[in-house]
């Protein structure tokens, strides 16, 4: 069986982009972020933005139980739109890319019911 594969178009500034990047920088990036959720088990998310156009994005799928397998889930691509706030705002202050510190998202906590008296 031959699958047919579509072609995706680029700009010319992703190629550019993905030019300057090779393998080793996307492979320590995720290294950096799989430590940050390897370490503490309530980090959820942990995002590396190498350039203002690629980011890195580990996500944990489920809650960390003593015993059980940790699954992630390893992203490499462009910022979303909340990501892309965050990357203008990181700009504006004059940080430089690759930013030095991983940003990182706990694990959502359950509100408690109200009760009534």
């Amino acid at each position: 069986m031959t699958e047919k594969v579509k072609e995706v178009k680029t700009t010319d500034v992703d190629k550019v982009t993905a030019a300057k990047l090779d393998g080793a920088k996307k492979l320590m990036a995720v290294k950096r972020a799989m430590q940050v959720c390897l370490v503490d088990p309530t980090q959820r998310q942990a995002i590396v933005y190498l350039t203002p156009k690629v980011r890195v994005k580990v996500t944990r799928f489920g809650k960390a139980r003593k015993g059980s397998a940790d699954s992630f889930r390893v992203e490499i691509g462009k910022p979303n739109y909340q990501e892309r706030g965050f990357v203008k705002t990181c700009q504006k202050a004059g940080q430089p890319f690759p930013l030095k510190k991983v940003q990182v998202m706990s694990q959502r906590v359950k509100r408690q019911p109200k009760t009534k008296k």
